[in-house]
């Protein structure tokens, strides 16, 4: 019961530490140093919603027809040559006697209607924000997902996708064209 009483930011930094450490536990389990991931999650309660990421993973909310990135990429600043991702500056895996783990929290007002689309950058990559909003935004939330999916595809699908679109409307739906 303890963990029921701690704050948020607490809780989603002792998550993101626990994650790290299953990771960690399972590279050892394989013999190896070199396995990571990255993450996004979403928690929410009756009136505040935080999001919380390591790494490229991310989330966007679209809100009152705006559309922007919550989360923040964790990922170096030094030039790259073109066509070559930077290197993360977080993610699940790291020894915690090598760096410490720092999550970025987001905390914002829960609001009805609010989308969240939490994904990997196998999509993000593949889609510019411009186009996973007009997606997001002219398709119920299982067409939209399915949409986000076929296009990052079409693109190149360079990496795994994954995602989630968290859709907190209760009203009917609406259509769009084009």
């Amino acid at each position: 019961f303890a963990d029921f009483f701690i704050p948020e930011k607490k809780y989603l930094e002792r998550m993101t530490t626990q994650l790290n450490a299953a990771v960690l536990a399972a590279a050892d389990e394989k013999g190896t140093r070199r396995m990571g991931s990255t993450m996004v999650s979403l928690y929410y309660t009756a009136r505040m919603v935080y999001v919380c990421n390591l790494g490229d993973s991310r989330a966007y909310r679209l809100r009152d027809g705006e559309f922007s990135q919550v989360s923040r990429d964790h990922i170096s600043t030094r030039p790259m040559p073109a066509g070559k991702k930077p290197p993360l500056t977080q993610h699940l895996g790291i020894d915690p006697e090598d760096m410490l783990i720092e999550p970025h929290i987001v905390k914002a007002e829960l609001r009805k209607g609010d989308q969240y689309l939490l994904c990997s950058d196998g999509l993000s990559d593949m889609l510019r924000a411009a186009e996973i909003s007009r997606i997001i935004g002219c398709a119920d939330p299982e067409q939209a997902a399915d949409k986000l999916l076929e296009q990052s595809l079409d693109n190149g699908g360079r990496d795994n996708v994954s995602l989630i679109l968290i859709d907190l409307t209760t009203q009917g739906e609406e259509s769009c064209n084009g």
